[in-house]
């Protein structure tokens, strides 16, 4: 089954908006509000930020191939192209992805939290595609604008959507859940990341709660029993919940987890009075916490524990979450390079402490952000627990990571600060030797993934001395 044909003229209904110019005729093939990616087909949606108004590239886009604008003025230079004009774009792509939804007969899972939402929505939807066929919002399209424009390609064959819910501000996952209402609603912890945007992490928990408010009114509530904050929303919540942790009592319970010498991390999960195995081929044990809020999801779904357990096995490794990868001289690498922030970092340090026989260890490791003012503080906390395990040297790259640097070195943790990813990269070449094991971690701003690309395109490290 497809989705029925959708015209200019539909969607400027949709989104509530006019059509000045005419040429509604034409077929959309989806939304975009960057003109640098649009493609022959697709429909731009001028957004207007503080960095940039989105109406200056619509001659760019239509160049592109756009088939028409979503405007709230008319720009200037596209002659003869389609315009829906509507008073607000970014209302409008909200109005569309409502729209969307009520055409739709499947159930929604929205996952949100201060970290690990991205690698529980891929968890979440590889258990469920056991058994339903799952839309699962693409990369980072998990905002006001993401959302609406990933779920162009939402189909009505599809059983089940899973949608990964972020935010910097209050009202945002409210609005989110306003256009697309989660019949599961996940929380999976409330930590530092976002602080930069709120003043206290109690105004950060109660942000990240409109998912709870915001639910289908027979919605349920899969939460983390581990994080303080994360327990009162369940308390207060007034609906059916699930949850997942080491706690005792948790209703998916990891009550054991180990680093397997090859690098995966392991454990066993518990539900009810069943024993569910894990396997992951990345490394840190937050990914298994990250597993387990995916498991309570799929089996409240309905999925069997064996059919949980078969689609564990069945895993592959994420892009930059925990990557395993052998370089030249048998150096093992270890790419944590999508993002980091304290609670994060501390995981994986904690995983590292537990690896046996684990090699001798250089750690690469970006300055963490959007932490607000308690960043230095934190930054030179993971610095003393670098210092703790035990490592080689620790290389700090960039901005607050120096903090980290300062803390670790006070500690008696052979530590290096430089600039950018680039010199990062020139001392992991001067430092690296066979045999060794590299963790590199930062938040994307750091750029950490171009040291690993690099890496991996063959810088050998044979014959310098481990």
């Amino acid at each position: 089954m497809t989705t029925p044909r959708l015209t200019v003229a539909q969607l400027a209904h949709v989104m509530g908006g006019a059509l000045p110019r005419g040429g509604g005729d034409a077929a959309v093939a989806g939304l975009q509000n960057d003109s640098r990616r649009l493609q022959a087909g697709e429909v731009f949606v001028a957004i207007t930020t503080a960095a940039a108004d989105g109406h200056d590239y619509a001659a760019h886009a239509q160049a592109a191939g756009a088939v028409a604008a979503v405007v709230t003025r008319v720009p200037d230079g596209v002659p003869g192209l389609p315009l829906v004009l509507v008073d607000d774009t970014r209302q409008a792509l909200l109005r569309f992805a409502a729209w969307r939804v009520r055409g739709w007969s499947g159930r929604i899972v929205g996952i949100t939290g201060s970290s690990g939402k991205s690698t529980t929505k891929e968890f979440t939807a590889e258990l469920l595609a056991a058994r339903y066929r799952v839309f699962r919002s693409p990369g980072n399209f998990n905002n006001t604008l993401g959302i609406p424009m990933a779920l162009f390609d939402l189909r009505p064959e599809h059983e089940v959507a899973v949608l990964e819910m972020g935010m910097s501000s209050s009202g945002e996952i409210a609005a989110l859940c306003a256009a697309a209402p989660p019949d599961v609603a996940v929380v999976t912890n409330v930590g530092s990341v976002h602080l930069e945007y709120f003043p206290s992490r109690e105004a950060l928990a109660a942000a990240k709660g409109e998912i709870v408010a915001g639910m289908k009114p027979d919605g349920v509530f899969v939460y983390n029993a581990d994080d303080p904050p994360v327990r009162r929303l369940a308390a207060s919540a007034g609906r059916p919940a699930v949850s997942f942790g080491q706690a005792e009592g948790a209703d998916v319970r990891l009550v054991r987890w180990a680093v397997a010498a090859d690098g995966r991390t392991e454990g066993t999960l518990r539900w009810r009075d069943r024993n569910i195995p894990v396997s992951l081929p990345m490394l840190g044990g937050h990914y298994l916490l990250n597993f387990a809020a995916a498991a309570a999801v799929a089996l409240n779904l309905g999925l069997e524990p064996e059919a949980v357990a078969a689609a564990a096995a069945a895993i592959r490794p994420f892009t930059m979450r925990g990557e395993l990868h052998e370089l030249p001289g048998g150096v093992r690498l270890v790419d944590d390079a999508y993002n980091s922030n304290p609670e994060a970092m501390r995981s994986v340090l904690e995983t590292l402490a537990r690896w046996p026989h684990r090699p001798p260890t250089l750690i690469v490791a970006g300055e963490m952000r959007e932490l607000g003012p308690e960043s230095a503080a934190l930054h030179r906390e993971v610095g003393a627990q670098v210092a703790r395990t035990g490592c080689r040297l620790l290389i700090g790259v960039q901005g607050q990571a120096e903090q980290m640097v300062a803390a670790a070195a006070a500690a008696g943790q052979a530590a290096r600060f430089v600039p950018d990813a680039a010199a990062a990269l020139a001392e992991v070449r001067r430092e690296l030797a066979p045999g060794m094991l590299l963790l590199v971690k930062g938040s994307r701003g750091v750029g950490l993934d171009r040291l690993v690309r690099a890496l991996r395109a063959g810088d050998s490290v044979e014959g310098r001395q481990p």
